[in-house]
């Protein structure tokens, strides 16, 4: 009897994810969105701005080292920077590819659950992936992918713990992410594109993503 329930709320689940990429898109999610492309924008108008966003949306102008956490200017108060680094993309193909990963996996969260999980996610993958790529490389690096794969694991931990919450996302959806995070670990990426990867990012966004997909899962049993 309990796998035959189990086996309806899965059925159920399925259904309410038909089409779960082509949701409406997110009034938060394209907020988001929007506030990317106008600093990227804002990024092709010389060297000077640039510079200056850099200065003020990286998470610190200051590796870690000597045994210290680094993070000297978030120490003083400005804890923005420990989210801000998602602003900001290396080019057109980079904020390209992830605005548009962005835009289904936000706009499912959202409209499932609402804007204010949607932001919980959102800043919860932030900073910990922008963390955890800081005490990895230092500060030089940028864009929301982190925060995609987040976005992935949180769905797809929901999908596989909470049918009910209607978030199971296609299989091979699920397959080209994880190929793309083992390419770049690789260094498959990097060699055929000569661009830098973030690969600390992608991994420890997918996991936080993944841990609060199962913990919310897991509430939601305990609290229907």
């Amino acid at each position: 009897m309990e796998q035959r329930a189990y086996a309806q709320k899965m059925e159920q689940g399925a259904q309410a994810m038909q089409s779960t990429l082509r949701l409406p898109m997110g009034r938060w999610t394209l907020g988001i969105m929007v506030l990317c492309g106008i600093v990227f924008l804002m990024q092709s108008l010389g060297d000077e701005v640039y510079k200056s966003l850099f200065y003020w949306l990286s998470i610190s102008r200051m590796k870690p080292g000597g045994g210290s956490i680094g993070l000297p200017e978030v120490l003083r108060g400005e804890v923005w920077r420990l989210v801000t680094p998602i602003f900001m993309h290396g080019n057109f193909i980079h904020i390209l590819f992830n605005l548009l990963w962005l835009k289904d996996l936000g706009s499912v969260i959202e409209y499932r659950q609402g804007p204010r999980r949607f932001m919980g996610v959102l800043l919860w993958t932030a900073v910990v992936s922008n963390l955890a790529q800081y005490w990895m490389s230092g500060p030089l690096f940028l864009g929301i992918s982190g925060v995609v794969f987040g976005m992935l694991g949180y769905i797809w931990m929901q999908g596989r713990f909470d049918p009910r919450a209607g978030m199971r996302l296609p299989q091979g959806v699920v397959f080209m992410m994880l190929l793309w995070v083992f390419l770049g670990i690789s260094g498959s990426i990097e060699s055929m594109t000569g661009m830098r990867v973030a690969n600390t990012a992608h991994v420890a966004g997918l996991v936080a993503g993944c841990i609060m997909g199962i913990a919310v899962s897991f509430l939601s049993r305990r609290h229907p």
